[in-house]
């Protein structure tokens, strides 16, 4: 089952598509940042062990389209994964090929997936890392997986961080924003969004929802309130606009948010230029919602819907020009990601299901008979991973439901080509994919 830390941020937080900031001289008394000194090398970027020293052996990593098996693991030395006493995590790693780059509680680094070492890692100026040890096993929340630009050449990531105040300036709580070489980990800018001037007001999730090749859009959704949101000019690193929304994702020039409307919380539409507000609401149900996921699918823009009504969730087509909604069905949709060609919905009730993104009508369901759910599901290759009942994983075939690999030590957090990121014994390793 998601914790309810994990169940909050999965509602409000979205998979567009697809579980920081300031740099040294960034202003940290405004909502823009400025390019200037750079930290030094062993300061803000460190060399981690995979620079340090070249690995005696590094064997080529296998490459299957749908791994089953999986052989050697190694530890994973730069820890993006929060876990808690009942098993539930937030994975800040985003898997590209053979490396995979990730997001502490006060870093950004790579890591060399075929030894585990950790090629660079970039210090968030103005983050905290005392007790940062005690936070990674018992805190289940945290900033989201960094995101690349559209030519991989850049990794922008954002954490939430408190920045003390001196003399007659108030210290404040900011979402630092951080954009970095994805080659050297050289930072490149920061910039930072304010929060407020109480360190109470510091809230664990951030998120960078986007970025192009003009605009980067950050966010940091509040379980108890509207949230915040701003987009980053990419040149002159300043922000461009904010709004007390949570975005959702972005679409077709449009920013898709939960925020407050005449009616209650519900999803709007801004234009990602200028943060104008495009709509609010929807046509089909113009009811408050407790929340609001967004996720493409065929071709479409899906959103979630939990009425605050008490009704069951719904799904329905979005156009995020317009604001114009057209209900699907009533399916017992939960928490949605793209599995392929098909849709992966994690209900609320603790069940999965596949779902046809064209009908919405699910291929097959967990629970049912003799069988029981898989929790922290996801789906690569036509295969969907997940942890069953017994606290070992188990694999299925993704168009059928049917076990393919069964009694896997440790949970998995990301899945590609190469092999899996795994959580086992409580340490973060990576399992090599074997034919």
């Amino acid at each position: 089952m998601f914790s309810s830390q994990r169940r909050t941020a999965a509602a409000i937080a979205i998979l567009a598509g697809t579980t920081v900031l300031l740099a040294a001289c960034s202003s940290a008394a405004s909502d823009t940042g400025a390019p200037g000194q750079q930290p030094s090398s062993g300061d803000a970027t460190k060399a981690g062990a995979a620079s340090a020293a070249p690995s005696p052996s590094r064997p080529p990593l296998a490459t299957v389209a749908s791994p089953k098996k999986f052989g050697t693991s190694v530890p994973i030395t730069l820890r993006a994964v929060d876990s808690n006493l009942a098993g539930d995590f937030t994975s800040r790693f985003l898997m590209v090929d053979d490396h995979a780059y990730g997001v502490t509680s006060y870093s950004l680094g790579e890591v060399d997936l075929a030894t585990g070492a950790t090629s660079w890692e970039a210090d968030f100026p103005h983050a905290d890392k005392s007790g940062d040890d005690a936070k990674l096993f018992y805190d289940g929340s945290g900033p989201g997986a960094p995101i690349l630009s559209p030519d991989g050449n850049t990794v922008y990531a954002a954490v939430p961080v408190y920045i003390p105040g001196s003399g007659t300036t108030e210290g404040k709580a900011v979402v630092e924003l951080m954009a970095a070489d994805a080659k050297t980990g050289k930072i490149n800018w920061t910039a930072n969004m304010t929060v407020g001037s109480d360190a109470y007001t510091q809230n664990p999730n951030a998120t960078v929802v986007s970025a192009d090749d003009r605009t980067v859009i950050v966010t940091q959704a509040d379980s108890t309130g509207p949230g915040i949101t701003a987009a980053f000019d990419i040149t002159s690193h300043h922000a461009i606009w904010k709004t007390k929304h949570t975005a959702l994702a972005v679409a077709n020039g449009s920013v898709l948010v939960s925020g407050s409307s005449s009616n209650g919380p519900q999803i709007g539409g801004l234009d990602v230029a200028t943060g104008k507000r495009l709509w609010f609401g929807h046509s089909s149900d113009s009811a408050a919602e407790v929340s609001s996921t967004v996720q493409t699918a065929d071709g479409r823009l899906l959103a979630t819907i939990t009425p605050f009504s008490g009704d069951d969730p719904y799904v329905e087509t979005l156009d995020p020009k317009t604001g114009k909604a057209s209900k699907l069905s009533k399916i017992a949709a939960g928490q949605l990601s793209e599995a392929g060609d098909d849709l992966l919905d994690q209900t609320e009730s603790g069940g999965i299901q596949i779902v046809d993104p064209g009908t919405m009508k699910p291929l097959w369901h967990l629970p049912q008979g003799d069988r029981g759910s898989l929790t922290e599901a996801l789906a690569f290759g036509g295969l969907v991973y997940g942890r069953d009942d017994h606290g070992t994983s188990v694999i299925l075939d993704q168009r059928t439901g049917k076990d393919a690999t069964g009694d896997i030590p440790g949970i998995f957090v990301a899945v590609n080509q190469h092999g899996a990121i795994m959580i086992k014994d409580k340490n973060v390793v990576f399992a090599r994919a074997i034919v």
